[in-house]
């Protein structure tokens, strides 16, 4: 007979997110960034030996300015994940979904360290608007 965790027995990082199980079993992190993140936010930080498995960026409020766009980046890289995300409608971005995802670091090696992810919002103009969640699903290997 399997044995069942209640919720709060789980073990949780610093961002609050509980870990996978090591050998494949997928878990999710996810974060907001906003019209006033014009300098890249840190959204969560992705635990050493991560593999990303998948990404989505869901555009909650519309982003407004003149050409919205956003970048996820993956450590050191601004836009590792995604680059220049056109972000002025609610909608859900997935990956692949376009030449912005930068699919090469989806599936590839394992990550040799605990590393940020980070967003940036950029428009021209004077944005007033816009919110989304970015979410990762990762596998620990």
């Amino acid at each position: 007979m399997a044995t069942i965790l209640a919720p709060e027995n789980y073990m949780k990082d610093a961002d609050g997110f509980g870990w996978p199980s090591f050998g494949g079993a997928a878990a999710v992190r996810y974060g907001t960034v906003a019209y006033t993140d014009t300098t890249a936010k840190t959204l969560f930080t992705l635990p050493r030996g991560s593999v990303l498995l998948d990404a989505v960026v869901i555009v909650k409020t519309a982003f407004n300015g003149t050409s919205p766009v956003l970048d996820i980046g993956l450590g050191a890289s601004a836009n590792a994940i995604a680059d220049d995300l056109t972000a002025n409608a609610a909608t859900t971005l997935r990956l692949g979904a376009g030449t912005s995802w930068g699919l090469a670091k989806f599936y590839d090696a394992p990550l040799a360290a605990d590393t940020a992810v980070t967003a940036t919002f950029s428009a021209s103009g004077s944005p007033s608007a816009g919110l989304a969640v970015v979410v990762i699903w990762y596998a620990l290997i």
